[in-house]
């Protein structure tokens, strides 16, 4: 009973790195993005915009309340699930849910919108709708094929985090 527990706190700066590395190509991107926005508005254009003020966001009460929805349950098998195998077996679903879940969004509200697309690029006078659809398809497949590799690492991380290895990590 009578053990020393330490409360350390380390920094690895090779996290650290990492992220600065990761998020400071972004940064500067989108500071050039409004610096570029900004030099091509004319000066009554940006005058107009700050009286204009931001507009309320819509919400979709349906979209609400199964957030709200899956939140609870979540929380419940949190709290409900004692056997480690059984939260393992768990936690692989949810990761599929979280990753895979927005991707198959995606590509049901591209469906439905195909025909609204479709004729948006008509007035544009883009008539090759099989480059559309290719290039759609494509693009789908680069988005799955990230989604699917960022799965994997966390998968990948999760297990070596439950099975002991956590310096397999760096």
């Amino acid at each position: 009973m009578n053990r020393e527990i330490d409360y350390g706190i380390q920094l690895d700066f090779k996290a650290v790195f990492r992220t600065v590395v990761c998020y400071v190509p972004v940064f500067v991107i989108n500071a050039l993005a409004a610096v570029i926005r900004t030099r091509r508005s004319s000066a009554v254009n940006l005058l107009k915009a700050e009286n204009a003020g931001e507009k309320p966001p819509r919400s979709n009460w349906l979209l609400a309340i199964l957030g709200v929805v899956i939140l609870g349950v979540a929380y419940w098998m949190a709290l409900s699930i004692r056997n480690p195998l059984d939260a393992l077996m768990w936690f692989f679903a949810a990761v599929l849910l979280v990753f895979m879940l927005p991707l198959a969004f995606a590509g049901m509200h591209l469906a439905f919108a195909f025909p609204m697309i479709r004729k948006m690029l008509l007035l544009f006078g883009l008539t090759d709708i099989g480059l559309f659809i290719r290039t759609t398809l494509i693009s789908f497949a680069v988005f799955a094929a990230f989604y699917w590799i960022v799965y994997r690492i966390t998968s990948g991380v999760y297990y070596r985090i439950i099975s002991g290895k956590e310096n397999a990590i760096r």
